[in-house]
């Protein structure tokens, strides 16, 4: 990896830290969790932040565990942060860059498309034959 390379890398993850950071900051001083919560009666749109390739959404990872997702359009990567209140401390959970998982097909998929392909033929076949003008009695 070229320096220029090295260095605009280690510039775009400070600059996601950062961003996580102050976003966990932000949603723990304002009672985050609590407005998350399971117990929650009003559906509400989940916020989502973010620029230059880089965005952000708060999002609950288990019942009493809250966290952030980060996708880096650019990297296509994302990245799953969970904060630990008792803690309070911002951990990463997942990372995952997706650019080959997007070339996938068919995975973990049901039924498959070959399958569907030939539910479609029969139901057209069955279709054309009805509506075949019915041949003449003599």
């Amino acid at each position: 990896m070229s320096p220029t390379t090295e260095k605009r890398l280690v510039t775009l993850l400070t600059l996601q830290a950062i961003a996580c950071g102050v976003a966990v900051i932000v949603l723990v001083s304002q009672n985050w969790p609590a407005s998350f919560g399971a117990k929650s009666a009003v559906a509400q749109p989940v916020p989502v932040a973010g620029g230059g390739g880089v965005f952000m959404m708060p999002g609950q990872l288990a019942q009493n565990a809250h966290g952030v997702f980060v996708l880096d359009t650019d990297l296509q990567n994302i990245l799953v942060y969970q904060y630990d209140p008792s803690d309070k401390m911002l951990l990463l959970r997942a990372a995952r860059n997706f650019s080959f998982d997007r070339q996938l097909r068919n995975h973990n998929t049901s039924p498959s498309p070959a399958s569907v392909r030939e539910l479609i033929d029969q139901e057209r076949a069955a279709e054309a034959q009805e509506n075949s003008p019915k041949p003449k009695a003599p």
